[in-house]
This record gives C-alpha cells, sequence and structure tokens, in this order.
C-alpha cells in the first residue's frame, strides 16, 4: 500500500505545523476528500480564496484543534467535502499551467526573447484553447 491508498481511511491530516503553508501531501489529502490541519500564516491565508479548506492551527493550538476536530464530525465533513473542489480549482494542472506559461511569457519578454516568445505564446494559446 501507498500512502496515498492510506489517505483513503484517515479522517484528519496534520500537514505543516511549522513553516506557514501546506504543502504537497494537504493538497493530496484534500483530493482525497480528507479534513486538513495546517498553519497558514494571516499574509499568504489573505492570499488564499476563501473557500481554503484547510483548519488553521500552529503548535500551539494543535492539541485543542485536533480535540475539536475529532468531537464534531460535521465540521470535519465541511472542511473534507470542500478539498476535492478546491484542488480542482486551484491545483489541477488546467488552473495551474497557464499562470506558468504567463509567468514565462512574461519573463521572455524581460529578456526580448523572440524565439521563446513565439513558443511560449503557442503553448499559452493551446492551453486556453482546451478550455
Amino acid at each position: 500500500e501507498t500512502v496515498l491508498d492510506e489517505l483513503e481511511s484517515a479522517d484528519i491530516v496534520v500537514d505543516q505545523l511549522i513553516c506557514g503553508d501546506y504543502g504537497l501531501f494537504a493538497v493530496e489529502a484534500m483530493n482525497a476528500g480528507v479534513a486538513v490541519v495546517a498553519n497558514v500564516n494571516r499574509e499568504l491565508r489573505m492570499q488564499y480564496p476563501n473557500d481554503l479548506p484547510i483548519v488553521q492551527a500552529d503548535p500551539n493550538t494543535i492539541e485543542r484543534t485536533l480535540r475539536e476536530l475529532i468531537a464534531n464530525p460535521e465540521l470535519r465533513e465541511k472542511y473534507a467535502q470542500g478539498g476535492p473542489n478546491y484542488v480542482a480549482k486551484m491545483h489541477d494542472y488546467h488552473a495551474v499551467l497557464p499562470k506558468v506559461l504567463e509567468a514565462y511569457l512574461f519573463a521572455a519578454n524581460l529578456k526580448n526573447n523572440k524565439k521563446s516568445i513565439i513558443k511560449i505564446q503557442y503553448y499559452l494559446d493551446k492551453v486556453k484553447n482546451e478550455e
């Protein structure tokens, strides 16, 4: 069995508590419909959509947060249900690839690299036409 297989039987996943953002494991857990606990710092949280389905906790609040989630299945389910849609909206390659290509295009324009601009624009147009 893999870690991803184990996620299917989890009710709660605790991800990053110190670094101030969530990681790939949290994304996999959200996609699997598992409630995720992580420490997303205030500045980053303000940049994410309001529907970020991550329960906020840090090393000082993790015990209280877990007790609350364990005692409240409805709250766990609320966060768990929001995960797959959030991942599709924010982490699926259809959502991410155009942003990455636009950043590359911006950098290529700064360097006035015509060959790269043409290639990147081609792929960007192709991705946008798939939508």
